[in-house]
């Protein structure tokens, strides 16, 4: 029978007799995976881990950010204008993509080992592509394109004199070239302030009313090219050689406020306008009109430059962060258990 003293052996290694009674200090180390090829094997699979798929990096950035572009423009240009049914049908189209990625996950974590991970950042990435896309998209059609293609879309008039043609008659007027002679009548500038002057001015002679009232229905505007109850009125190409047409304002955040102008300069200087027309001054018509397009246009190329920087940051902050994590998964397969007998 061996003794307390004697030396004796636990897989191949001589453990020091009485120190291993004491349990001063543990002296096993043991591999973390039994029954394995060792550290070795470990440190290399984690190393081979740390390795970056250039393809799913390229996916996890163009793939979004493609379905951004492609909803925003949807949304933002003239198919929501002519064909709105259409228009929601895309997206709803972008949304069944995003659903089919879904349903790609499901499947590989059901039926392979293989890592989605790079498949759950395109699938979030590309929901928030969906929404941020139709949100600001519609934002730039409400704002800016939707004045455009709606002028574009009415009829053309030429000769107008509003002296003679009523508010009513020119309700499908998109473009107005005015007859000769035809002026501002600067002393019944208006402008109403919300942060921004929304300035009005009367176009032409009046027309009266039954008790006698003079009646204005075709109104030039402007924002912030007035200073109030003036005859200074600098809005579009007022002012310039052969400004003697207008395009029409029909839809954006603004027209609500030119409306509230229109009537502050009815009750200001007892007039009316029951049906008023709202009108740019321009030299040309065709310019005027991109005039309309032209800031949508430029909203919707900085949108995607932007959404590309910020799904350039969120590829960028997955990979830092999957390699933090493969790191330390990396740490805690390579350090050696103790035992302690």
């Amino acid at each position: 029978m061996a003794s307390a003293d004697a030396p004796f052996t636990v897989r191949n290694q001589k453990v020091p007799p009485a120190r291993w009674l004491t349990g001063q200090e543990p002296i096993l180390q043991m591999p973390l995976q039994y029954g394995t090829a060792g550290e070795d094997t470990d440190i290399k699979s984690a190393k081979k881990a740390f390795q970056i798929n250039p393809i799913a990096v390229l996916s996890g950035l163009i793939v979004p950010w493609t379905l951004f572009v492609a909803i925003f423009a949807d949304v933002s240009f003239a198919v929501h204008y002519w064909h709105w049914d259409l228009c929601w049908s895309l997206v709803a189209l972008g949304g069944a993509l995003t659903g089919g990625v879904a349903l790609l996950i499901l499947y590989l974590k059901a039926y392979t080992a293989r890592d989605t991970s790079w498949f759950t950042f395109v699938l979030f990435t590309m929901i928030g592509a969906l929404v941020f896309g139709s949100y600001f998209g519609n934002l730039n059609y409400r704002w800016y394109m939707e004045s455009f293609y709606e002028a574009s879309a009415l009829n053309a008039y030429s000769e107008v004199d509003p002296s003679v043609l009523p508010g009513q008659g020119m309700m499908d007027a998109g473009q107005i070239q005015f007859a000769h002679g035809v002026t501002l009548d600067l002393t019944l500038t208006m402008g109403f302030q919300n942060r921004d002057i929304f300035c009005v001015a009367p176009v032409g002679e009046p027309q009266q009313n039954q008790s006698g009232v003079a009646k204005y229905d075709l109104w030039a505007v402007g924002k912030n090219c007035c200073s109030g109850p003036s005859t200074k009125f600098q809005c579009g190409d007022y002012g310039q050689p052969g400004a003697s047409s207008g395009v029409r304002v029909l839809g954006g955040v603004d027209l609500k406020f030119y409306r509230l102008a229109v009537q502050q300069a009815e009750a200001t200087f007892n007039i009316e306008a029951r049906h008023p027309v709202f009108i740019k001054i321009v030299t040309d018509t065709r310019a005027g009109l991109q005039d309309f397009a032209r800031p949508g246009r430029l909203y919707f190329v900085s949108g995607i430059l932007l959404y590309l920087l910020a799904q350039l940051g969120c590829v960028f902050a997955f990979i830092t962060h999957t390699l933090d994590r493969r790191k330390l998964e990396e740490q805690l397969n390579a350090e050696p258990q103790r035992l302690i007998l």
